[in-house]
């Protein structure tokens, strides 16, 4: 029985023994990537409120809406740059994964709001619609880049 199937192997060519080439799978990105997402976002986020503790006397004399104003844009910008690092992973379905992106970071920012002495319901909510709104923009600009990157690609092979 051994020797048959010795003999089966030696007759076949490489070609029978070949596996046809599997499709390859699209990009998505891990776990890990959505977790470093968070962090990144969180740790902008993070920077800024201590930022404004540290600078509280200089803080002082702006009006209350003009820093809330800033805090919005940076956290939308925190969004914006941690979902668009986690979608250049993606080969596509860039929305969606930014999305995540922002979800995951927002649950990040849940987290070290729990340990904070002034957690508020609102300023979680606001933390959500920046962060969603950051990753939405982030998400848009890299299709945008890709898009001309194609273009680019395109008229350069024509």
């Amino acid at each position: 029985m051994d020797e048959d199937k010795s003999e089966k192997l030696e007759t076949e060519t490489p070609e029978e023994t070949e596996k046809p080439e599997e499709k390859k799978k699209p990009r998505e990105p891990t776990g890990n990537d959505y977790m470093a997402g968070a962090i990144l976002a969180n740790g902008i986020i993070w920077l800024w409120m201590q930022s404004l503790t540290m600078f509280s006397g200089f803080t002082n004399r702006i009006h209350p809406s003009i820093l809330a104003d800033f805090t919005a844009v940076t956290i939308v910008v925190a969004g914006f740059i941690s979902s668009q690092q986690v979608a250049k992973r993606s080969e596509r379905n860039q929305l969606i994964v930014a999305l995540r992106s922002a979800l995951y970071s927002w649950a990040g920012s849940l987290i070290m709001m729990i340990t904070a002495p002034n957690a508020s319901i609102t300023f979680a909510l606001i933390l959500l619609v920046c962060l969603l709104a950051g990753g939405i923009l982030g998400s848009y600009m890299l299709i945008r880049v890709r898009i001309n990157e194609r273009k680019r690609l395109l008229e350069a092979s024509s």
